[in-house]
């Protein structure tokens, strides 16, 4: 009876000690290309290999895996964060997460481009736009430089 009762107490500090290494350390790294594409690494310590990796990036979009990339077309500070959850039986359900604010550089996800020229079918001093840039969700502002109102359209 000593004996089994010694053996249950051993399995209960064995268990007790498996939990205590929290099995779910979430981390990460990333690095941004000068396009705006930017590559997560998962850095997170994990005991089991049956862990889930979910990326929330900040920007509307969401990924699954240890490394996975995102395409920011827009420039400014985002949080991303990583949420590492394993629901192993061995070592008890857990899951952890890390959040970092990323910066996404001006240039990065856009590219601004126009060209003018003459309207000579308006007369002297008129002149049309031609707007060649690239990204999604852009906003545009035209100041013309001769006190006249801007435009804000993407084909003045």
């Amino acid at each position: 009876m000593k004996t089994k009762l010694l053996l249950f107490a051993m399995c209960l500090l064995a268990a007790y000690n498996m939990k205590a290494q929290s099995p779910c350390n979430a981390g990460f790294t990333y690095t941004i290309s000068p396009s705006g594409v930017v590559t997560f690494y998962s850095t997170s310590t994990t005991i089991n290999s049956a862990q889930l990796f979910s990326w929330n990036f900040g920007n509307g979009t969401t990924g699954y895996g240890t490394q996975v990339t995102c395409v920011y077309n827009t420039v400014g500070p985002f949080t991303a964060c990583l949420m590492v959850t394993d629901s192993s039986f061995l070592t008890g359900p857990c899951s952890d997460s890390s959040c970092q604010t990323l910066t996404i550089p001006s240039g990065s996800g856009c590219n601004a481009n126009f060209s003018i020229i003459p309207d000579t079918a308006a007369g002297p001093g008129n002149y049309i736009g031609f707007n060649w840039s690239t990204g999604s969700g852009l906003a545009y502002t035209w100041v013309w430089g001769d006190g006249s109102a801007n435009s804000s359209g993407a084909y003045p």
